[in-house]
């Protein structure tokens, strides 16, 4: 019995002694998970509230008549919409509801049809190439002009 208790308060002494090396490791441990934990909440709140911008791309092409839905209908910096047409008979639409950036393209080629259609323009390129089609009210009449458009 002797024996056992001797074995037992050697063990509780060898923990003691042990123990204040270890903690410090023990601690780091969990506060490396609870930062980890804590980034992973920072970034979901600030997703959350702050959103995350990214830019956009749409391509819209023979058969296809489609509106910009990114940003709630609004294009902005880096965005791209574009909008092509080829051969007899194809035609393509791009609607852009309110342009604050970024740039719509619009080609035809081969006989092809395609039209670019930006409401109101606050900033941002409209390029019209090749046989495409601007819908805009007569250049200069687009409410808010403020971007740049390109015929060529």
């Amino acid at each position: 019995m002797e024996k056992k208790l001797a074995v037992a308060v050697s063990i509780v002494n060898m923990l003691n002694s042990i123990a204040p090396v270890a903690l410090p490791y023990v601690e780091l441990a969990q506060n490396v998970n609870k930062e980890a934990q804590n980034h992973n909440y920072a970034e979901a709140i600030q997703g959350a509230c702050y959103g995350r911008a990214y830019a956009a791309e749409q391509t819209v092409t023979n058969g296809e008549t489609s509106s910009w839905t990114e940003n709630g209908g609004t294009m902005v910096s880096s965005d791209k919409q574009t909008v092509t047409a080829s051969g007899t008979g194809g035609t393509a639409i791009g609607t852009v509801e309110t342009m604050d950036g970024g740039t719509q393209t619009v080609f035809a080629s081969n006989g092809g049809t395609a039209s670019g259609t930006v409401t109101t323009m606050y900033g941002g390129v409209q390029i019209v190439s090749s046989g495409g089609a601007q819908i805009c009210p007569a250049l200069g009449q687009c409410n808010g002009l403020d971007g740049q458009r390109h015929g060529y």
